[in-house]
């Protein structure tokens, strides 16, 4: 973690703004990108800061702070931001330990969660706690709704409101070299057609000795494993599919724990890749380079968007975000690439506050991804300035459907790929879905299977600690991944005869058709058989008329698990929509 310092001749000192952020899957380093973009075009001296980097020795010295905080889990703080979290709440921190600081927070959490937004909440009470002073509002972004338009609405007067607060005793001062060089590339692309180019499914980036952004170390820190299996789940595919995937961590020594959670990274489709080559003239073979761009006047430190060199294929493969949602910044950004003034105008208009009901039913209600918009709105960029607009791809996550115990050297997970119907007519499939569901299809014409970059995570779901403990477990659906691990577990202990955690065993499980998506049938009918599972009830929602739930299910059985729960003192656990939960 540095400090900036900014000086102007004959004018006050400029005071260095920091952003942090604490982000899981990328959207809260997003934001706090746009704001550094912002903030250098108003002339403040301002730069981006990963939480991981905490230090506080260095903390304490910075006069204006930012944070933009994510919530993960049940409240829980981002895996970067712990180390920061446990600082700023211990109860060793004085009053007026961060007296000399100025700061805002903004949340990004989801309301379908009980405890919403409560990293932002923590941070920013705390925050104030030990001696900070605020200087603009506290704000929240619901990504159950449009986070963005929520994070646009919050920094709306920001730049504003901050010139006003440091007019009296430290003025910002427009640095125009600042001004002359911010549309400039933070790097320097080059193609070099003899370069060898690396394995990134393989590299490991403490071999370089450089520093890379946060969500490409995520992706260059996780594991390499093998796709050992892959199956289908459902008797039925006409609405969905829902996949069975096994992975050799043996090898790559991965340990994890039953029903943590696992961040799969996709990759883009052929076609797509393909179709963007295409529109931008982009010769896939040609191997890139990235260097940092000396000739800017900055002071932070640089980071790298990938590592190179790389062909243009591997690029636009495994971390050019092609088809995930498109921000209203990266339209305003493409509109300047755009040659047609009228298509450029209505990109501009999109992207703005009085376009919002337009880009909701144009772009977000639609799905279009970066692609989707380069191809309708003929845009010419050359691939540095993708490079630099477009999101790398996140993982996406997936709770662990095996039992360490049994399986060490095996992890599975259960994958539910949904087909959604969109407004045009059209369907739409998410890109780990459309990644997994292209594996799967492969595997079956013959080819062999692929290694996937993966990384275990800890889950909200904590395993009983006490002794032969009852447990109810609600999992309609793929909500089942934890449930099987816990089954799983307890029939290996069963079988060994050793000693277990797991008590009486409930297990609620719904779905449409006993012959439709009823999955892991045969498993769990087994182990039912067999009392691993004491109690089965199953919620097969079109097999009669009158359409049946789990939520109907548990109140048949209300006075069952009423004595589970409050004269067996049983865990109760669910896996799915929070909105089912609730």
């Amino acid at each position: 973690m540095e400090i900036s310092q900014s000086q102007s001749q004959g004018q006050p000192t400029q005071p260095p703004i920091t952003v942090f952020f604490g982000s899981q899957t990328g959207t809260a380093d997003d934001f706090a990108r746009m704001l550094v973009r912002e903030g250098k075009k108003e002339g403040f001296d301002i730069k981006k800061c990963d939480l991981e980097d905490f230090d506080p020795e260095t903390f304490v010295k910075i006069p204006v702070a930012f944070f933009i905080m994510a919530t993960t889990g049940e409240g829980h703080p981002t895996d970067n931001s712990v180390k920061f979290t446990e600082w700023i709440t211990s109860e060793e921190r004085a009053p007026d330990t961060l007296k000399n600081m100025k700061f805002t927070v903004f949340g990004l959490g989801n309301s379908t969660y009980d405890q919403y937004n409560a990293q932002g909440k923590r941070v920013n009470a705390h925050l104030e706690r030990i001696g900070a002073q605020r200087i603009y509002k506290y704000g929240e972004g619901d990504d159950d709704g449009d986070i963005e338009e929520d994070f646009n609405a919050w920094k709306a007067d920001l730049w504003k409101e901050l010139r006003e607060k440091l007019t009296i005793q430290q003025a910002p001062v427009i640095n125009e070299k600042i001004l002359k060089t911010q549309s400039k590339l933070p790097f320097v692309l080059s193609i070099n057609k003899e370069k060898e180019e690396i394995d990134v499914q393989n590299y490991n980036p403490q071999n370089d000795g450089k520093e890379y952004e946060f969500q490409m170390k995520q992706y260059l820190t996780s594991a390499t494993v093998k796709i050992t299996a892959i199956r289908e789940l459902r008797q039925k595919t006409d609405d969905g599919s829902t996949l069975h995937v096994e992975l050799d961590v043996g090898t790559a020594g991965i340990s994890y724990k039953t029903a943590a959670n696992l961040a799969v990274f996709p990759e883009n489709s052929p076609e797509n890749v393909e179709k963007i080559a295409k529109l931008l003239g982009l010769k896939l073979s040609d191997i890139i380079s990235v260097e940092e761009n000396t000739n800017l006047d900055k002071k932070n430190k640089f980071k790298y968007p990938f590592p190179t060199p790389i062909s243009v294929q591997t690029y636009l493969t495994k971390f050019c975000d092609l088809a995930g949602a498109v921000r209203k910044k990266q339209l305003s950004e493409l509109a300047e690439f755009c040659p047609n003034e009228d298509l450029k105008k209505k990109l501009l208009y999109l992207a703005s506050n009085e376009g919002k009901s337009q880009f909701e039913a144009e772009i977000s209600a639609p799905m279009k991804g970066l692609v989707d918009i380069i191809e309708e709105y003929n845009i010419k960029l050359p691939l540095e300035n993708l490079i630099n607009i477009a999101s790398l791809i996140p993982p996406r996550f997936y709770t662990i459907a095996s039992s360490s115990l049994k399986n060490p050297k095996s992890l599975h997970i259960c994958v539910s790929l949904e087909i959604k119907p969109l407004p045009n007519g059209k369907t739409h499939m998410g890109l780990t879905s459309q990644f997994l569901q292209r594996i799967q299809q492969n595997h079956a014409q013959g080819k062999e299977l692929p290694c996937l970059k993966v990384s275990v995570r800890d889950s909200t779901f904590h395993l009983p600690t006490v002794e032969n403990t009852p447990v109810i477990m609600i999992g309609p659906g793929a909500g089942l991944a934890p449930f099987r691990g816990f089954v799983e577990e307890k029939a290996f202990l069963a079988e060994k005869g050793e000693k277990s955690v797991w008590g009486h065993q409930m297990l609620y499980f719904g779905c449409k058709g006993k012959n439709w998506d009823f999955i892991y049938n045969d498993e769990l009918i087994a182990y039912h058989e067999a009392k691993i599972i004491n109690d089965l009830y199953l919620a097969f929602s079109r097999d009669q008329e009158k359409k049946i739930y789990v939520q109907d299910l548990l109140l048949e059985n209300r006075e069952k698990v009423m004595s589970l729960l409050f004269e067996k003192n049983a865990t109760l656990y669910i896996c799915g929509s929070m909105r089912m939960g609730k």
